[in-house]
């Protein structure tokens, strides 16, 4: 099951408890989101944690490269 249909569970099961077989309510507010945002985030800690290492790297190369460019091109002129 991905996000959006975990979500669209939560809100559904979260409207049905709250407001009964209701038609009219349909959204839930941003606290109640919050917590299925908090959860999701949980489960997903270290996915979270090894895509920022990732872009750290990834970014701290690039920065060295227009850094060596940089001086490269400062020593040529």
């Amino acid at each position: 099951m991905n996000n959006r249909e975990k979500r669209q569970e939560f809100i559904q099961n979260n409207i049905r408890q709250k407001y009964g077989d209701s038609k009219g309510k349909q959204t839930l507010t941003s606290d109640e989101m919050s917590k299925f945002y908090k959860s999701f985030l949980d489960e997903h800690l270290d996915m979270h944690r090894e895509y920022n290492k990732e872009w750290y790297k990834r970014n701290m190369f690039l920065n060295f490269v227009r850094i060596f460019s940089n001086v490269l091109m400062f020593i040529l002129k």
